[in-house]
């Protein structure tokens, strides 16, 4: 996916559209910086540089947004440009717009989540995992493909579908993509909801976080309506309160 274009934000950048023209947009672009929602993300996008997309893409939250709902102490001392920081140092204007995406996912998703993720669950059961299709060969290979052989209309990963038509049911193709995710809101409103709870109403979590927040989550879950950012920030949670750090 992070090689051929397969997942779907990689239409973003092949199709980006026009340049904005609304007066408004530079305004809600800022607004969503600070208070993402789903009526700003528009204007977020026609406004935003290439950097600032791909930085936006793997967030789990806008900086500026965390740094409202940490304590004060730990928000004045946040670098609310890291992302884009780090995503500057990465980004590659000399590549076509899918080249350029790919070399930014993989540098960070594939490296520092999907491998990584792959190496300790395989580890844990004493499996020898071999990535194939990260073979650096191949790898170099469909970097220097052109952009319209990775996504041709509908079909995403076209170079790969074209290279095993012949080997592979026509059902498969048909099939919808489908991603593996693994079920956040089910385990916290669910099997881990007391432990969710208990965790945000913490004395660990009142260190990192502003009370408004934590009730905020709290009220989420409560609502069987948590997310995969309430995930991420219980796993904070209880690696702070497991390894018995100080925050400050």
């Amino acid at each position: 996916d992070e090689l051929l274009g397969g997942y779907p934000h990689f239409r973003l950048f092949t199709h980006p559209g026009p340049e904005p023209s609304r007066p408004w947009d530079a305004f809600l672009a800022q607004v969503h910086r600070w208070r993402p929602n789903r009526y700003t993300a528009g204007s977020y996008w026609r406004w935003a540089g290439p950097v600032q997309k791909l930085a936006s893409l793997r967030r789990v939250m806008f900086d500026r947004s965390l740094a409202r709902n940490v304590i004060q102490s730990l928000g004045d001392r946040m670098n609310t440009d890291l992302p884009e920081t780090e995503t500057a140092a990465l980004h590659r204007p000399e590549l076509p717009p899918l080249a350029r995406m790919s070399y930014v996912e993989y540098r960070r998703y594939l490296l520092n989540t999907l491998l990584r993720d792959c190496d300790v669950m395989s580890m844990a059961r004493s499996l020898e995992v071999r990535p194939v299709l990260l073979d650096h060969v191949f790898a170099e290979h469909v970097f220097a493909l052109p952009d319209d052989s990775k996504i041709r209309g509908q079909v995403a990963k076209a170079a790969l579908s074209d290279a095993i038509l012949d080997l592979v049911p026509d059902q498969i193709f048909q099939r919808p993509k489908t991603g593996f995710e693994l079920p956040f809101r089910t385990w916290i409103t669910g099997p881990l909801r007391e432990r969710s709870l208990d965790a945000l109403d913490s004395p660990t979590a009142r260190t990192v976080f502003r009370s408004s927040f934590l009730r905020r989550q709290a009220g989420r879950i409560r609502a069987t309506k948590a997310s995969n950012h309430t995930w991420a920030w219980l796993v904070l949670i209880e690696w702070i309160r497991a390894s018995g750090c100080e925050v400050g």
